[in-house]
């Protein structure tokens, strides 16, 4: 083992030592990027293999960490993101025609882990071959819409966009821990694009850095958190329609039901499409037409419900009308009707 590290660090030692300067046409520069990225890309999946038997030996526990990606993003200073999307890559490279695929350069290893949510919400006895051969060569977000497909277009019980949405709200918590030193522990999870909400929130609060602030990011959106709680109990947390901008892509057809598909936010969460078309109502819209993926036009921006409309609505309701709820208008959203 050591032996193979060892050689792994001499390796790109070499690399590293590579003169690009002394590279003299562009074709040289060409093979050494791809060839680099060919390495890397099978160096990612021996390490996704690595850390997926290492969680599976249990490395982390006993050390004080509640995972694998939080004990390696200590070890390592890297992100727990990263560690998962490792898990979820060795997940479906032990599915044959996806690790075929992988050795034979048909799907990079970016790709594969696309398909990580169309192959767990696929019944074990569900051949994929036919979802991996029409992934063969496409890009990780044309695998992604493939996997969206194929779930929608083989689902097993439980595994349709609204159960599998339902079981992720079910999961979702929010827990306070004494730790005894005169600090609390606050742990939670929820919905990716619920937490996309609070994250822009909390971000909007941060506002503009100031000369001589020497908080880190964490303590800053700590801070954020405190000031919307003090602003809620001072009774100053009014809402509004001037929220934080979160962008989702999603097919018109997908939005429209036509098409099965899902959305993505500009940070690559999946948003089934269900979601989307519950948020759209209040949301603010702005067509974008592409072509192979490249925009070519960009239309105006328009809100499904206007301003009037939502003054209309504060003045007939007054707030939620459902039965004793007492939410402001401010946090409520307007009914498509």
């Amino acid at each position: 083992m050591h032996t193979a590290v060892a050689d792994l660090h001499t390796a790109i030692r070499a690399v590293t030592a590579i003169d690009t300067d002394a590279l003299a046409d562009l074709d040289s520069f060409r093979e050494l990027a791809v060839d680099t990225q060919h390495a890397l890309d099978a160096l990612r999946v021996a390490h996704a293999r690595i850390i997926a038997a290492a969680d599976t030996a249990g490395v982390w526990t006993g050390t004080g960490h509640r995972s694998i990606s939080a004990w390696l993003a200590n070890q390592t200073h890297n992100s727990h993101g990263d560690t998962r999307r490792a898990l979820k890559l060795a997940a479906v490279l032990d599915h044959t025609p996806v690790a075929d695929a992988v050795a034979r350069g048909d799907l990079s290893p970016a790709s594969a882990e696309a398909l990580h949510p169309a192959i767990t919400a696929t019944a074990d006895h569900t051949d994929i071959t036919e979802l991996v051969d029409a992934c063969t060569h496409a890009s990780v977000r044309d695998t992604r819409d493939a996997g969206s497909k194929w779930i929608e277009l083989n689902p097993t019980p439980g595994t349709t966009p609204q159960d599998i949405n339902e079981r992720r709200r079910a999961q979702r918590s929010l827990r306070f821990r004494d730790r005894g030193d005169g600090t609390t522990e606050i742990t939670g999870s929820l919905p990716a694009w619920e937490a996309r909400i609070i994250q822009r929130a909390l971000q909007h609060i941060i506002s503009t850095p100031t000369p001589g602030d020497d908080r880190t990011y964490e303590q800053k959106l700590v801070d954020a958190l405190i000031s919307l709680g003090e602003a809620y109990s001072r009774g100053d947390v009014k809402g509004g329609r001037h929220t934080p901008t979160i962008l989702v892509t999603i097919d018109l057809d997908t939005l429209q039901s036509l098409t099965p598909g899902v959305g993505y936010t500009a940070d690559g969460d999946v948003i089934p499409a269900d979601i989307i078309r519950h948020l759209v109502p209040n949301a603010n819209l702005q067509r974008v037409l592409t072509t192979n993926s490249i925009p070519i036009d960009v239309g105006r921006e328009q809100r499904f419900a206007t301003d009037h409309q939502y003054r209309a609505l504060i003045t007939r309701d007054g707030g939620c009308r459902m039965p004793d709820c007492n939410a402001p208008p401010g946090w409520c959203d307007i009914d498509h009707i």
